[in-house]
């Protein structure tokens, strides 16, 4: 699990990884004392601790641990973000650095904000989509408010929240999901 901007910079917090069923969550971090990631730092925003992430094509990680198989996974991944500058990625799923999932929220490149799909296999992203978020998102908003984005993975089908309401749902018929250690 991780993030990745790509020329542009974003500001996250209350980043929290849950498995079905599982008491303990897998990864919790809200930026107060420590931070799990391998990059990015720490900032205060009036008063409140959040992780910066302000760089050109940076992963940021957290420690690898078993994966579990695909298609038997039951996870959310869920983080306040707000975007600093044009975009920001959420990363999960990953067997490594070239074979993972990234949602993307953008604000460039159309009139309406939306939600990016890649999947990056070999190091190449495929499967890419774009999903207009509702109206109600917009590039100032986005900017100008910090927001949450849940990806919940169920059994090969990721359901994508902002704010509590969904934006989007995809299945992944090839079975590439996996718990993801990135």
């Amino acid at each position: 699990f991780g993030f990745r901007v790509h020329n542009e910079a974003a500001r996250f917090d209350n980043v929290k990884v849950v498995i079905d069923g599982v008491k303990e969550p897998r990864l919790s971090a809200n930026f107060e004392t420590e931070n799990p990631f391998d990059g990015g730092q720490i900032v205060d925003i009036d008063g409140n601790k959040k992780l910066l992430v302000d760089a050109s094509s940076e992963y940021f990680a957290f420690e690898k641990q078993e994966a579990a198989e695909p298609l038997d996974l039951h996870y959310s991944y869920a983080a306040d973000f707000q975007i600093a500058h044009d975009n920001m990625g959420l990363i999960f799923a990953a067997k490594d650095s070239r074979n993972f999932f990234m949602w993307a929220i953008n604000t460039t490149g159309s009139s309406r904000p939306y939600l990016r799909r890649h999947i990056f296999i070999n190091g190449s992203a495929t499967g890419v989509a774009d999903i207009p978020l509702p109206a109600g998102f917009t590039a100032d908003s986005l900017k100008s408010a910090e927001h949450r984005l849940v990806i919940r993975v169920e059994d090969g089908k990721v359901i994508t929240s902002l704010d509590g309401a969904t934006v989007d749902s995809y299945t992944d018929a090839a079975g590439q999901l996996t718990l993801g250690d990135f």
